[in-house]
């Protein structure tokens, strides 16, 4: 009846949208690199205005940490994947083709055994 979705011996439920949430979780991340890199690229024009004269980077360095805390990005979202897992407790028994095969397999095997049970014990008990 393939109405069994156990996963065996794996960690993560059998249905997972994993492309969907890699594509959402690369989404996130480029759009957080984006801004961080804007938010560098400010930052180096910022402190090359600052210290002009400065051609070792010396002293930038320090003026471009304090302008990236000063005016950071936040950080990139977490999406829960757990948002993206599925598990579904599958029915014993489910009305379709193969279902009802199994309920009439059942009966005939119960009907076969009551026969086989009559055909042996009657004629002992009328004779």
């Amino acid at each position: 009846m393939n109405t069994s979705l156990t996963a065996g011996s794996s960690v993560y439920p059998p249905i997972q949208l994993k492309f969907t949430y890699e594509r959402l979780q690369n989404d996130a991340n480029s759009k957080y690199n984006d801004a961080n890199g804007a938010v560098y690229t400010e930052a180096q024009k910022y402190c090359e205005q600052q210290n002009s004269s400065d051609f070792s980077g010396r002293n930038r360095v320090p003026c471009i940490e304090k302008y990236v805390s000063d005016h950071g990005v936040e950080p990139a979202p977490v999406i829960p994947d757990s948002m993206y897992k599925f598990n579904f407790a599958s029915p014993a028994w489910s009305a379709d083709l193969a279902g009802w095969s199994l309920v009439l397999s059942m009966l005939l095997f119960v009907a076969v055994l009551v026969r086989v049970f009559l055909g042996w014990f009657l004629p002992k008990v009328t004779k």
